[in-house]
């Protein structure tokens, strides 16, 4: 049975009964949601199958599917060993409004389970005895939605940064942010986007 989200923008994110997860078009979200409602799954099945096949999410106007990686099963092993406050059951492949889940997976080699990396500079164990996600990911990429309670404060963290004095931050085409030289983008993402709800900007 399909299972269907809100994506960004009036995008549905689907997983169809097949194991793909799908983006769907704005254009075409209400027709499918119609169609998962009446239970007419193999109609979207035969839907999203003719959708063209990406490794990455892009721009989703006219619908894309993603199937999951090859190492897909290795990476939900993975998934099972973390705890309770860092695994997602419900993760999805491609879903740009949750913590990449694959993305921090892949950042820390690929392991086998969570004992493999746990107590290392990865994942210290906190003073609140539990163990969090870090926010970056390969490549500058952030592992955190731009939606995050907390992408705050890795924005202002990073300003702060020596380290990052010569990156800007940019949104990709699939929606996450990530870290650049600041001379390859001239549209970075702005502070006040970033700003947390509880914090109150001042009008100029």
């Amino acid at each position: 049975m399909p299972k269907h989200i809100e994506a960004e923008g009036g995008e549905l994110l689907i997983q169809t009964s097949k194991g793909y997860t799908a983006i769907i078009p704005k254009s075409m979200a209400s027709w499918v949601k119609e169609h998962i409602k009446s239970g007419n799954h193999a109609v979207v099945d035969n839907y999203v199958k003719n959708l063209k096949e990406v490794k990455k999410v892009t721009k989703a106007e006219d619908g894309v599917k993603i199937n999951p990686p090859k190492d897909w099963e290795q990476f939900s092993r993975f998934n099972q060993s973390l705890p309770s406050n860092l695994r997602d059951d419900e993760f999805k492949y491609g879903d740009r409004n949750k913590y990449d889940l694959y993305g921090m997976w892949e950042a820390v080699g690929k392991p086998q389970s969570f004992v493999d990396v746990k107590d290392t500079e990865y994942f210290p164990l906190q003073e609140d005895g539990t163990y969090h996600g870090f926010s970056v990911g390969n490549e500058g990429v952030w592992l955190k939605p731009k939606s995050h309670p907390s992408a705050w404060m890795e924005y202002s963290s990073g300003a702060l940064s020596p380290e990052l004095k010569n990156m800007t931050v940019v949104q990709r085409e699939d929606g996450r942010l990530q870290y650049v030289p600041k001379a390859s983008f001239a549209s970075p993402v702005s502070p006040i986007e970033m700003t947390p709800k509880s914090i109150v900007t001042p009008k100029k």
